[in-house]
């Protein structure tokens, strides 16, 4: 029980600090989408590649979202594999 309290309380101090830390970012401005998608992209693995990754997942997230209603249906965006080539060979 008290586990499970201080799990709802640290949720409750995670959602509390990234509203008071958060920044809005206008939906028609694609290069702050971007710049945004940059950030989150910051692993080692695909720092080379991260604005192109970057540009690719604004590019396909814009492509299946309802901009009217603030969704996006995750389920229509697919992320295929293929063997041979690297990260920098990937396009939408």
């Amino acid at each position: 029980m008290n586990i499970a309290r201080g799990f709802e309380k640290a949720s409750d101090n995670c959602i509390q600090t990234i509203q008071n830390t958060a920044i809005a970012i206008d939906i028609s401005d694609k290069e702050q989408l971007i710049q945004a998608a940059i950030t989150t992209l910051g692993s080692k693995v695909v720092n080379e590649y991260k604005e192109k990754l970057a540009k690719i997942c604004v590019d396909a997230v814009l492509a299946v979202a309802d901009l009217k209603l603030k969704d996006v249906n995750f389920d229509l965006i697919k992320v295929e594999a293929k063997v041979g080539g690297n990260v920098g060979d990937s396009e939408l």
